[in-house]
């Protein structure tokens, strides 16, 4: 696994070096750390300074990476020049990265290394998964909370397998969740009794296929993490914002969503939940793509 880890030298970036050493990772994971300031408006001496420091918020993580990762990990560090996001996008794609990694807010200003502003641009654009991540607590011995956002779709097997992969600790729990629109939502339309009898077996149907779903799921996180608590549940409403508010009642540290792609039409039939659970929820959120 190659992961990009963006950072500006903010309290939002120095929260995604935490998180990602609190995280899990496949045996032979990679790291880079990146940071990219953008000068096209400074005179030189501003420049030289600005990708000064840079450099050295650069070398401060790879130096933590390397101090608390275990040892022979590959972590390197970058420093670019430009437009954030598309320095950023440009790096994930040439290298190419399975995961990037961004704080969602940065530092502003005169120091130019801005970060934040373009995370959520970098979850619709980008090809690679994206996390973003929110400071919450950062206790070493505390357990981590998963929040896992599927529907019943082949994609969403894909997500659980990524998820699966990776060596959680003992004591994780994991919520995993389907959400199914209110029969009132699905009768905007509706002309008649008949229609209004076909939508409620409809979505009778759905209810009935995502509680099967989440019972294979359970059942196959259960066998690849026997160290996890793994539980199931079926929410009621519109995904964008039921997920975000059970998420945060039951104390989430990470939403795991999936998106199928990053066109237009994948983004307005699916991904937009996604990127709104990403832009809404208080906790951080990483979107899995293909």
């Amino acid at each position: 696994m190659k992961i990009l880890i963006a950072c500006d030298g903010s309290e939002h970036s120095e929260a995604a070096i935490e998180e990602t050493l609190r995280s899990p990772w496949p045996a032979n994971t990679s790291f880079q750390v990146l940071s990219v300031v953008e000068t096209a408006f400074s005179p030189p001496p501003t420049v030289h300074r600005m990708l000064t420091a840079a450099q050295s918020v650069v070398d401060l993580s790879v130096d933590k990476l390397k101090e608390s990762l275990p040892a022979g990990t590959n972590v390197i560090g970058t420093v670019g020049q430009g437009n954030p996001k598309s320095e950023i996008l440009e790096c994930a794609e040439r290298w190419p990265a399975d995961l990037l990694i961004v704080g969602s807010r940065g530092l502003k200003g005169i120091k130019k290394v801005v970060l934040g502003c373009v995370s959520h641009a970098l979850v619709i654009a980008a090809s690679c998964s994206v996390r973003i991540v929110r400071r919450g607590d950062l206790a070493p011995d505390k357990k981590t909370k998963l929040f896992l956002a599927i529907d019943d779709s082949p994609f969403s097997d894909h997500v659980v397998e990524r998820i699966s992969s990776r060596p959680w600790q003992e004591g994780t729990s994991i919520m995993c969740v389907t959400a199914v629109p209110t029969l009132a939502e699905y009768m905007n339309e509706a002309q008649d009794t008949r229609e209004i009898q076909a939508l409620e077996d409809f979505r009778n149907k759905q209810v009935g296929d995502a509680k099967e779903h989440l019972k294979r799921v359970c059942e196959v996180l259960n066998k690849k993490l026997p160290q996890a608590q793994v539980d199931c549940e079926v929410l009621t409403g519109d995904p964008r914002e039921v997920v975000v508010d059970h998420a945060k009642n039951w104390h989430a540290d990470l939403i795991v969503s999936g998106c199928k792609g990053k066109g237009w039409v994948d983004r307005m039939l699916i991904g937009s939940v996604s990127e709104a659970i990403a832009e809404h929820s208080e906790c951080s959120v990483e979107v899995i793509k293909r």
